[in-house]
């Protein structure tokens, strides 16, 4: 994981190139009971490899099945003849069933202590993560999460915060595209003041724009859906996060005497 990206950079030069320390830990091991939720950030969820796939018309039994499962009336006749879907096709649906769309992220797996046991994330009845698409449900899923503490999210939301000035910061930010990321908020249930972590993870889709250009990310707007594209509105996506966390904190504090 990288901790508050742009304070890790290192302003070195090697062969004409900038060097950046990203630093690796085990954030559980210290931890006696673990509480994580995961954020799909950006709005670009399409890699390059699924955008040659569907050229190729190639579409998956497996993504029909779960498509059905999400959205049953997205489909169309056409994909239910053809038995499958592509790849593009299923994630734009599951982008604008869940809240990838409109808030730029979306809650990708949760874990929390329900009712004195570390268990799935409560949500709405009917509602998954993948349907989780009404700001107020998002915003209730978090102060679950956080088992409505308020000290808990107010020191995440000020983590958020922190990274929003990082980001703005940094060089790195600016040359690579962030695609298919992962914010990450752990804290430990039997220690929460002592550990309480928001890291950046799974950079197996990212890249960097080609050695020499003169262009940068700006990450502010949204995938315009071309390949020639790499905008990924991850900024959209902190920053919308950064709001709803605010709306957590304001839900969590203690009523006024």
């Amino acid at each position: 994981g990288v901790d508050e990206v742009g304070d890790g950079e290192v302003d070195v030069t090697k062969e004409g190139r900038r060097v950046f320390d990203i630093t690796m830990q085990d954030l559980v091991a210290p931890m006696t009971r673990p509480c994580a939720l995961a954020l799909l950030m950006g709005n670009h969820t399409v890699t390059k490899e699924m955008l040659a796939l569907d050229a190729a018309h190639t579409p998956r039994a497996d993504l029909l099945e779960a498509l059905q499962a999400i959205a049953p009336t997205a489909l169309s006749d056409e994909e239910r003849s053809a038995r499958g879907v592509t790849a593009r096709r299923f994630l734009s649906v599951l982008d604008s069933t869940s809240t990838t769309d409109t808030l730029g992220f979306r809650i990708d797996a949760a874990k929390t202590i329900v009712n004195g046991e570390l268990n799935a994330l409560p949500l709405p009845e009917g509602k998954t993560f993948d349907t989780l698409h009404a700001e107020d449900d998002v915003v209730d899923a978090f102060a679950a999460f956080f088992q409505r503490d308020a000290s808990l999210a107010s020191a995440f939301s000020g983590k958020v915060q922190a990274l929003l000035a990082a980001l703005g910061r940094s060089t790195f930010f600016q040359r690579h595209v962030l695609l298919r990321t992962t914010l990450l908020f752990v804290y430990d249930d039997a220690s929460r003041s002592e550990f309480a972590e928001l890291k950046m993870m799974n950079f197996g889709a990212s890249y960097a724009l080609p050695e020499g250009g003169e262009s940068v990310v700006r990450h502010d707007v949204a995938w315009d859906g071309s390949k020639e594209s790499d905008e990924d509105g991850y900024l959209q996506g902190v920053r919308e996060l950064d709001r709803v966390l605010r709306q957590v904190c304001d839900k969590c504090a203690p009523p006024i005497a």
